[in-house]
């Protein structure tokens, strides 16, 4: 019989299961078969493959009252893995709206900046127009050509 890793629910039918021979070489120790199985829990519907060796048994006997304590431990162990799961699960969730509030202001601010930047380079270009334009009317009103500058 196999557990159930979500639940802990004994499985014990295998909706598929077939046995791997590995390749047997000389130079290689014999391993021995593979028993591999694919279950269905009926609980919580997850789907888990368990695999044993085909020479040991599938289960070791165990008294019953350790049978219990192990399993009220393994529950009790789960409980707090999935608390703590849920934990990290809502502190991920608060991170990432944080982090998609912060992504929104900062592409908001890089358009300011952006329309800030084309402001500033429209000033600029109209400027050194006019300063051309500037430089044009001094050299006729110098009577320069532009040979005589270079």
């Amino acid at each position: 019989m196999v557990d159930c890793p979500n639940c802990g629910t004994q499985q014990t039918t295998a909706m598929k299961n077939w046995t791997i021979t590995p390749i047997k070489r000389e130079d290689t120790i014999i391993t021995p078969e593979i028993h591999v199985a694919v279950y269905e829990c009926p609980n919580c519907k997850a789907i888990f493959k368990s695999a044993t060796p085909a020479q040991l048994p599938v289960t070791p006997q165990v008294k019953p009252e350790q049978n219990n304590e192990t399993f009220s431990g393994l529950i009790h162990r789960l409980v707090e893995i999935r608390s703590g799961l849920i934990q990290n699960r809502d502190n991920l969730r608060r991170n990432l709206e944080i982090l998609e509030a912060e992504r929104s202001g900062v592409l908001f601010e890089m358009e300011a900046f952006r329309k800030d930047a084309e402001s500033k380079a429209v000033v600029l270009e109209d400027d050194i127009n006019r300063l051309r334009e500037e430089i044009r009317c001094l050299r006729e009103l110098l009577g320069l050509d532009n040979e005589e500058l270079s």
